[in-house]
């Protein structure tokens, strides 16, 4: 008698194979990109407020990985230092010689002066305070095809400048780091309070030719 070779049946592979599908496809997640957070130009409160140059810091991008700040070439460190500056200039807390390249201060929480809530509360927790006009303004104006993870550094040294000065302010306050307030909820008037007095101005410009 011949003798007979077992073989190996294959049958079932195939619908192995497809519960293996479509279980990895139930169980897989598949991260959202949620971008980045941006902030378009607000109508301007009078018609020559955007025509005063040191009330915008001008910031292009090029699609070679170019960065101009003002017109002038600069690196990604110098942006971050003109930023700081442009959102600390004379001081928050306190009056210093201020540049007159950049937004001027002025105080707020003085005697009849009329303040809204955010105001208030920002004086309560940090005392008076010098706020940046609200004409001032961070323009981040992107060439098209500019690369995206340049354009990412650069807003991050933007956003990286922010927290600088508003760290600054929490320091002089005796208070924790923005990074340490920022999730506790024990710290919320705090948060807020130095989220007025150092307001993010950065704005993207819509891509032009």
């Amino acid at each position: 008698m011949k003798k007979r070779t077992p073989k190996l049946s294959a049958g079932s592979m195939a619908d192995i194979a497809f519960l293996l599908l479509v279980f990895f496809l139930l169980v897989t997640e598949i991260p959202e990109d949620h971008g980045l957070l941006t902030h378009l130009p607000e109508e301007p409160a009078c018609e020559d407020c955007f025509t005063h140059e040191r009330n915008m810091l001008q910031v292009k991008l090029g699609k070679q990985g170019e960065l101009l700040v003002d017109g002038e070439y600069t690196s990604l460190d110098e942006l971050r230092t003109q930023a700081e500056r442009f959102y600390r200039n004379g001081g928050i807390l306190v009056e210093r010689p201020a540049d007159p390249n950049y937004p001027q201060r002025k105080w707020v929480g003085a005697e009849g002066a009329s303040l809204d809530a955010k105001q208030e509360l920002t004086v309560q927790v940090l005392g008076n305070y010098r706020a940046l006009p609200r004409v001032a303004g961070i323009q981040l104006d992107a060439r098209p095809f500019t690369p995206y993870p340049w354009y990412v550094e650069v807003n991050d040294a933007l956003v990286g400048a922010r927290r600088t000065v508003m760290n600054e302010v929490l320091e002089a306050k005796g208070l924790p780091a923005w990074e340490v307030m920022e999730n506790d909820p024990a710290y919320r008037k705090e948060v807020l309070a130095v989220e007025t007095a150092v307001p993010d101005r950065a704005m993207d410009l819509l891509p032009t030719e």
